[in-house]
């Protein structure tokens, strides 16, 4: 069962291993046609009831199955039980580990507890439980009316609440919340078409190629004679260029080169 909450809807059953058994079909089958819904026109609403009832069965501490499901959420107030706790272990999650996802701004303080069914407090307590989906992050198209769950008059109505449920356990992931089996199983199809996707893009991504420069060989030939030349070669210069200097004479020799001067100026 693959659920296709960006798009509302349920998009096949497939799974050999989640249907309901006959005896349980036909117990569900019953409960519902006493509550003037025909689950002959969408039979896949079966298995995905089954895994949300065990799925709230673990937060409301309630036995809750595919068969009393309606009776026990028409007044709305478990819903608004559901996103309390929800919401709570939202916040301690936030506060453990400090990440990044916002939390809803809105939480329910208070509902009606088990009001008159039909009654306005059952549509009040569906409005606050919608009201804390859209904080929480529900998309628009995946929300429920109040007159879905309290006066549920045709399947289309009750597979509407179940699709905003699918999507309160998939968003309730990032904020550390334990996902129902199939909501499960829907985050890792849907990594592994990103991973796949991912793959196709840098597959077809084209490679980078290298394009040589024009005339390497002169470059290359230039660049080696413009280098400086080595310690030995330019110490070799210094050494041709160093002008040759004539020994210093002796003080003998300076004494005679003064009186042969003397002597010319006397003559």
């Amino acid at each position: 069962l693959i659920i296709d909450s960006d798009y509302g809807g349920i998009m096949t059953c497939c799974d050999s291993e989640t249907p309901a058994t006959p005896k349980r079909r036909r117990s569900f089958e019953k409960s519902t046609s006493e509550n003037g819904l025909n689950l002959s026109e969408e039979p896949v609403l079966i298995p995905l009831l089954e895994d949300l009832a065990i799925w709230l069965s673990g937060f409301l501490s309630t036995e809750i199955a595919p068969e009393n499901f309606i009776e026990l959420f028409e007044d709305g107030s478990r819903f608004c039980k559901l996103a309390t706790i929800l919401h709570e272990k939202a916040v301690e999650y936030k506060e453990r580990t400090q990440h990044s996802h916002p939390l809803p701004s809105y939480a329910i303080k208070k509902w009606y507890e088990n009001p008159k069914v039909g009654s306005f407090f059952c549509r009040d307590n569906a409005c606050k439980f919608i009201n804390w989906c859209k904080h929480f992050g529900v998309s628009e198209i995946c929300l429920f009316e109040s007159n879905d769950i309290v006066e549920h008059r045709s399947v289309r109505a009750l597979r509407n609440v179940l699709i905003c449920l699918l999507d309160v356990g998939k968003i309730g992931v990032k904020h550390g919340i334990e996902p129902s089996e199939l909501v499960r199983i829907d985050l890792e199809i849907e990594q592994e078409i990103q991973a796949e996707l991912m793959r196709v893009k840098n597959a077809a991504m084209p490679r980078k190629t290298r394009i040589p420069r024009k005339n390497s060989s002169l470059n290359s030939s230039l660049a080696s004679s413009s280098e400086p030349a080595s310690s030995e070669e330019e110490v070799e210069e210094e050494e041709e260029e160093r002008p040759v200097s004539s020994p210093e004479p002796d003080e003998e020799e300076l004494e005679r080169i003064r009186l042969k001067l003397l002597t010319l100026d006397e003559q």
